[in-house]
């Protein structure tokens, strides 16, 4: 019974100080401080899914119109075309305002995509 008690004692101080080495350790690092990240672009995607038989039409009216439109008004674009899979097409956006784009009903670059 006696040996049981020491055990356990033992035990006990061993993990008593490894939590308290553990708390001094970790109290000694500095916690990590609020940074906003430099660089960042922020894009809008989407996902276009044709009716059967009229992707290559879709696809055409996108290079043909819509692209050289974005571009003409200094937009980033970035679009996928699929053969096989959920969707037909996928484009990104870069949001020049980043997030905040999305607060406008109609934003600036939105203006000149439309005139």
């Amino acid at each position: 019974m006696r040996r049981y008690i020491m055990k356990c004692t033992s035990l006990f101080i061993t993990i008593l100080l490894s939590a308290l080495m553990s708390f001094s350790i970790a109290s000694s690092q500095e916690l990590p401080k609020a940074k906003k990240r430099e660089n960042v672009k922020y894009y809008l995607v989407s996902f276009t899914k044709f009716k059967p038989g009229k992707a290559d039409d879709g696809k055409k009216i996108i290079h043909d119109h819509f692209i050289p439109v974005e571009k003409s008004i200094g937009r980033e674009i970035v679009t996928f075309d699929f053969l096989i899979g959920e969707w037909d097409n996928i484009t990104y956006y870069l949001l020049d305002e980043g997030p905040s784009e999305f607060a406008w009903d109609m934003s600036p670059i939105g203006e000149k995509f439309i005139s």
